[in-house]
């Protein structure tokens, strides 16, 4: 009798939690804002998202990125109730990093915004939004990484034509799909967009050209390389008895205190009888003026190659 009365508890619980999730989200495309705040007062997760058939919890959108993403989410809000909504969510906890199932975030729904947004940049509603993006940015939000689509935050700013948003980006360091972002701004035809991005890349490519710690931090990466193909070819040559391969590469690890150094991290890209390849990523920006330094040493039982990849 117990077993049946917690589990009709149990159900219910679970029933008033999803009618309150279910009504917190039609109050919020309704534009409701104070019936949103009443309910969060009351004790519905700010973290609360979507339910729908095209994108289940826990996989859906939260409150804040619909309120972020506003009328292209179907949610009516003035950009002053935007703004608002958007703050107050944050100051209750709301996650600026929480992912859907499509590896989006807060700040993803935020730029993903209309492709026609750069004649509307002196608009309240742009106004709106870049200053969401801002405070994004002020309280950490994750701004290098790209989507299950391959985008970045940068790339679908530069898309959108938003050449505002697209300089705060910059300014705070994006630099994840740095190229693409110029490719699409210029098909676009957004023209502030791609002068921005152009100039951006020309300084980045300046600075790296005239940054004499790159050669010096790759050179340090290969003498850490050295190190670590020497332990792989003493593991190599010590019997098995004795804690080695017995003429094997295979079941050897980088040493935990040469994983990572003051020049970079090292991890094994493949291992096989006789031969082990170790990859290291150093701490400086490459060649390509996007991604580190990045070097390949291609381990054998006496000898080693090293490549620069970046």
């Amino acid at each position: 009798m117990r077993i049946f009365f917690k589990v009709f508890v149990l159900i219910l619980i679970t029933s008033l939690i999803l009618y309150g999730q279910e009504k917190i989200i039609k109050a919020l495309e309704k534009g409701d804002i104070n019936s949103v705040k009443k309910m969060i007062e009351k004790g519905v997760d700010v973290d609360t998202r979507v339910m729908r058939g095209w994108q289940e919890s826990p996989g859906g959108p939260t409150l804040l990125m619909l309120t972020a993403c506003g009328d292209d989410c179907g949610v009516k809000l003035t950009p002053q109730s935007q703004l608002s909504l958007f703050k107050y969510l944050i100051k209750k906890g709301a996650s600026i990093n929480a992912k859907t199932s499509n590896n989006e975030t807060v700040l993803t729904y935020a730029v993903h915004g209309p492709h026609d947004i750069e004649s509307e940049e002196k608009t309240k509603g742009g106004e709106s939004l870049l200053e969401m993006v801002r405070f994004l940015l002020v309280k950490g939000a994750e701004i290098n990484f790209r989507d299950d689509m391959g985008y970045s935050p940068l790339m679908y700013a530069s898309e959108s034509g938003y050449h505002k948003i697209v300089r705060v980006l910059l300014e705070n360091g994006a630099r994840e799909g740095l190229i693409e972002s110029l490719e699409s701004a210029s098909y676009q035809g957004h023209k502030e967009t791609r002068n921005i991005l152009k100039l951006w890349f020309r300084e980045i490519e300046r600075s790296v050209k005239f940054n004499d710690s790159i050669p010096i931090n790759r050179d340090n990466l290969i003498a850490d390389l050295n190190s670590i193909g020497n332990y792989a070819q003493q593991y190599y040559r010590k019997p098995t008895s004795m804690g080695g391969g017995g003429n094997s590469f295979r079941g050897w690890k980088i040493p935990p205190a040469l994983k990572n150094t003051d020049h970079g991290s090292f991890y094994i890209l493949s291992i096989d009888l006789d031969e082990v390849i170790v990859v290291g990523i150093g701490t400086e920006i490459g060649v390509d003026i996007i991604n580190k330094v990045k070097i390949k040493a291609t381990i054998l039982k006496d000898s080693m190659s090293i490549n620069a990849l970046n």
